[in-house]
């Protein structure tokens, strides 16, 4: 569930749950709260934009659910492969991670 005050537009939404799935400082992730953002965020876009499914699959890795996560993951990737997505080459870099049972990180700054 998404606590009240969560944005109703899909990108906020995307944005703080990349964050709280895949920040470089493990203290400031929250795996829970960026799985719910995702979700919402991937169910208003009607789950047809290939960034919300693969926010979805690092929220989900982050969350330890690699079996959801590839799902995502593939599912984004089919997405951005039939839009012509710049996107599909993280997103298969990040595939491979989930394959190994890891999370995505992102990297300090």
């Amino acid at each position: 569930m998404v606590e009240a005050g969560a944005p109703d537009v899909p990108a906020p939404a995307a944005r703080l749950a990349w964050v709280l799935a895949a920040h470089p400082d493990a203290s400031k992730r929250d795996p829970k709260r960026a799985l719910a953002l995702a979700q919402r965020a991937d169910g208003l876009t009607g789950h047809k934009n290939p960034a919300m499914p693969d926010t979805l699959a690092v929220a989900y890795a982050a969350a330890g659910n690699y079996d959801e996560a590839l799902t995502a993951a593939r599912k984004a990737l089919d997405l951005a492969t039939a839009s012509g997505s710049t996107r599909a080459g993280e997103i298969k870099k990040r595939l491979a991670l989930f394959q190994q049972r890891k999370p995505f990180v992102l990297p300090p700054k």
